[in-house]
């Protein structure tokens, strides 16, 4: 079996015979004419096959179809490698998507997309046949490109090949891209008429320098707001009835505008060729500040309190919260959230009372809201005890005592008093004892409750009620010079300085260690006790002071129009002396601020904003002082410094 290869026309076919018996042989020839000359053949024929590179073969000399005639296909050509048939493959479709057209300074992204699968089938690269693109960004991801182009007018050629070198494959596509657009004219910039602008307003964007402008467009983020031509103008519907140009200055004017209107504004013309463009920002008007809190009544280390704030309008709203006139910031107890409109304090203290505010401000306007108060049940706790304004708890028979009780607490303790663990029918601050005797001597204990917290707590102190001297011989004068052991000491009093004194000891001699009470049977108003010229110490006069209370006229208050009046005032102590703060900062007379009734009034004339602030009172008397819960004041002002 004999198959042509088609590169002949004829060919001598020559058979032989031999007999190895006899050695005799024959032979005979014919010449045989080739009548379907096919052949394989390389195109193009001087191509020599390289690995890895694409080879073309080429079927020479297929005949054409049947007898049939030439209406009949041609006949179908398959192909055989090592005389296995061989399937033909399909080629990959490629293409690129992506903008026809680009603008300078604007990023576009293109895709090449194909049939076969991506790094599995095929790999895909980008080429710049005729030249790379010129702009201000480009970034090659596989399939991906993007590009920032810079020079208008242009046209830029991609290509995008996917290929598997392997397999000797691949396919491309070209997308050939204008660039459009105007150079930015650097002595040209677009001036807004407002900016930040106000929700409602109208705003003018003007070119500087002025220019006659015959042609153009507008154009706010990319999208075209109207285009005029001489003295013609289109606009678009996004802004229809809002916007338009002055066809000779091509200023244009929005009225109405919202926030939606904020964005870069960019003006475009031909006639000069021109393209400048600005930002505006438009925002809304804060108005209705309010402040919600969960919860008005909480205990102290147990509760936690949520105040939201909230406005009625108002746009990019920046919050700032204040307790009293400090500002809050967050903590690992304090958590500010939602965009800074909500404050959570976990676990309050007596000290999260407030009155709690909180300022919202955006760049055209702010507002405060009304104050919130907030109360905070604790105590009672750090109590105190003192008789007769001092730790003194020796006494002689026939005082008078006065026994004085504190303790912190909110709502405010019910004290009771006890002597020997039995109470007294005695409430109050106060326990006061007249002429006492030895008898009683003993425990004195005030008891504080408070019915929110369902917290009590006592302090108890023992007082030492002795006879004097002149009741009896067990005590007598002291002769400073008697015993070494006794205390030197001399009172200086009111008394005039001629005056003599006695001094009385409680109890003398006395051994190391014991306690001894001296005393004077003068009235002694003020003084000191003083032992070898070292003062011990002094005696001053007055009522320990218990109770400071500051009230106010009003609290809400116009600025220029309004006087604020605060007054002091305590439940009990006498020789007092007030000083009056303001946050931090002491308050002291001038200009618009008097102070009368002995310090315990303050008045303010013709208030200003700068008034505006928590105030306190301290009251002193040498015996003891207590400073006033603070008494905010809420100044109302503006508008003004409009701009």
């Amino acid at each position: 079996m004999w198959t042509p290869d088609g590169r002949d026309n004829t060919l001598e076919l020559q058979c032989n015979v031999l007999n190895p018996r006899t050695g005799a042989s024959s032979s005979i020839s014919s010449i045989v004419d080739i009548r379907n000359p096919v052949s394989v053949q390389i195109s193009p024929p001087n191509n020599v096959p390289t690995l890895n590179l694409t080879l073309d073969l080429l079927c020479h000399g297929a005949p054409p179809g049947g007898s049939s005639g030439p209406s009949q296909p041609s006949d179908p050509v398959v192909w055989y490698k090592d005389g296995q048939k061989m399937t033909p493959l399909d080629a990959w479709n490629v293409s690129i998507s992506g903008p026809d057209t680009v603008f300078p300074g604007r990023l576009s992204e293109f895709t090449c997309l194909t049939s076969c699968t991506l790094n599995v089938d095929c790999a895909v690269r980008w080429t710049f046949r005729q030249g790379f693109p010129i702009g201000t960004y480009l970034s090659l991801n596989q399939n991906k490109l993007k590009w920032t182009p810079s020079n208008p007018g242009t046209f830029q050629n991609f290509t995008c090949v996917a290929e598997n070198a392997a397999a000797g494959r691949s396919a491309e596509a070209t997308k050939m891209v204008e660039v459009k657009g105007f150079l930015s004219t650097g002595a040209v910039e677009v001036r807004p008429s407002m900016n930040p602008a106000v929700v409602g307003a109208s705003v003018t964007l003007s070119l500087s320098p002025s220019m006659a402008l015959n042609s153009g467009s507008w154009a706010v983020g990319g999208s075209l707001i109207l285009t005029w031509t001489g003295a013609q103008q289109a606009v678009f519907p996004n802004h229809t009835g809002r916007a338009t140009v002055d066809v000779q200055t091509g200023a244009l004017t929005l009225t109405s505008v919202t926030v939606a209107d904020s964005g870069l504004y960019a003006v475009q013309s031909a006639n000069p060729q021109l393209q400048a463009g600005a930002s505006l920002s438009v925002y809304e008007l804060i108005s209705n500040v309010t402040l919600k809190a969960n919860l008005t009544n909480l205990m102290e280390f147990s509760s936690s309190i949520s105040l939201s704030c909230s406005v009625s309008s108002g746009s990019s709203l920046s919050f700032l919260w204040l307790n009293s006139s400090s500002e809050v910031t967050g903590s690992d107890r304090v958590q500010i959230t939602d965009g800074n409109s909500t404050l959570t304090i976990i676990n309050v203290t007596r000290y999260d009372q407030g009155p709690f505010r909180c300022r919202v401000i955006n760049p055209v306007s702010n507002g405060t809201s009304a104050p919130v108060n907030v109360t905070i049940n604790y105590g009672p706790d750090n109590m105190a005890l003192t008789v007769n304004g001092q730790n003194t708890t020796s006494f002689s028979v026939g005082s008078n005592l006065t026994l004085l009780c504190s303790a912190q607490s909110g709502p405010e303790a019910r004290l009771q008093w006890a002597f020997g663990g039995e109470t007294l029918n005695t409430t109050g601050p106060l326990l006061e004892l007249l002429s006492v005797s030895e008898k009683q001597s003993g425990s004195y204990s005030c008891l504080a409750s408070n019915h929110r917290t369902n917290v009590n707590r006592n302090i108890t102190t023992n007082i030492m009620i002795a006879k004097s001297p002149s009741s009896g011989s067990e005590q007598r004068a002291v002769d400073v010079g008697l015993l070494s052991l006794l205390l030197l000491v001399r009172v200086l009093s009111s008394l005039p300085a001629t005056g003599s004194q006695q001094i009385y000891a409680s109890r003398n001699p006395l051994a190391v260690g014991s306690s001894v009470t001296l005393f004077s049977q003068d009235n002694v108003t003020a003084g000191a006790w003083i032992f070898d010229n070292n003062f011990i110490v002094f005696i001053a006069p007055g009522m320990p002071i218990s109770n400071v209370s500051l009230t106010a006229s009003a609290t809400d208050l116009v600025e220029f129009n309004d006087t604020a009046v605060l007054t002091c005032s305590v439940l009990m102590g006498t020789s007092l002396s007030y000083v009056w703060m303001k946050g931090s900062s002491e308050v002291a007379a001038g200009a618009g601020v008097q102070l009368s009734d002995g310090g315990a009034t303050l008045t303010m004339v013709g208030v200003t904003r700068y008034d505006e602030g928590s105030y306190r009172c301290n009251v002193s008397n040498g015996v003891s002082d207590a400073i006033s819960p603070p008494v905010h004041l809420n100044i109302y002002y503006g508008p003004s410094n409009t701009t």
